[in-house]
């Protein structure tokens, strides 16, 4: 029997429809065709009947997402959170009254490497220190004026003035001397000593000694004439601070110092 076909009606024990013969449940052909005994009945279509298990699944949908977005809107970093909770990035210490810190300021710096030592050659190490060239004035305060020497003024000189009646003179001036009490180096060593002298009124000098305390003595040949100054250089050595250098003749006159300049040899 097909959809179509009439349903059978119920009768009774005389071949009369019975009076308690039910109405027969609808048939549904198709989707909006409804079939109420003999009668069809056209549905609208979309008017189906939703199951009530369906309906149960939407409502529990909605009561989710509901209360997510009440959370979310509880969440807000306008208010107070309750300890434990991660949100927006920020973690609420578990303590109670310990300050939230931002996770993203929490920052571990990259160890670092210590820097390497630099490098420095043997070479460089054992050079000694820049010194000179240092110019010390024979009149200076500091000096020590021996026997008869005597400070005079003397033209060319670098302070006008210079000192003289050194070495063993004629009559009167003879035995004096000039000491340098503070020709000061940096370290031991041979330094070169370079002093300016002219030729006075008087017997012409053709040597002066010069003598460095506990450094021995050295004798340089002196020339020139009255004119200031003429320069000679002698090597000695010194000691590190310090120094007295004296300038005498024991033999004859030696000329006027103007000055004298000490560098590294």
């Amino acid at each position: 029997m097909s959809a179509f076909d009439p349903l059978p009606a119920t009768v009774g024990p005389g071949g009369e429809p019975g009076a308690d013969a039910a109405e027969p449940e609808p048939v549904v052909d198709e989707p909006g065709t409804v079939y109420h005994g003999r009668r069809r009945v056209d549905r609208p279509a979309g008017r189906r009947r939703v199951p009530p298990a369906a309906v149960a699944t939407v409502l529990a949908a909605a009561v989710v997402v509901a209360a997510g977005i009440a959370w979310l809107s509880s969440s807000d970093g306008s208010q107070a959170r309750d300890p434990g909770v991660f949100a927006g990035g920020d973690v609420t210490a578990t303590a109670t009254g310990a300050p939230a810190a931002s996770a993203s300021a929490v920052t571990t710096p990259a160890a670092s490497a210590p820097a390497p030592s630099p490098s420095v050659s043997p070479s460089a190490a054992a050079s000694p220190a820049a010194f000179g060239p240092v110019a010390y004035e024979a009149e200076a305060s500091g000096n020590t004026l021996l026997g008869q020497a005597a400070v005079v003024s003397l033209s060319g000189a670098s302070g006008g003035r210079a000192v003289r009646n050194i070495g063993n003179g004629a009559g009167a001036k003879k035995d004096g001397g000039l000491r340098f009490n503070a020709v000061t180096v940096p370290e031991a060593g041979t330094y070169t000593l370079t002093f300016y002298y002219a030729q006075l009124v008087g017997p012409r000098a053709d040597r002066v000694v010069v003598t460095v305390a506990g450094g021995g003595a050295v004798t340089a040949g002196v020339a020139g004439g009255a004119d200031c100054c003429a320069s000679r250089s002698v090597s000695v050595r010194l000691r590190a601070g310090a120094n007295a250098v004296t300038f005498g003749n024991p033999d004859g006159p030696a000329p006027a110092i103007d000055r004298i300049v000490v560098r590294r040899a």
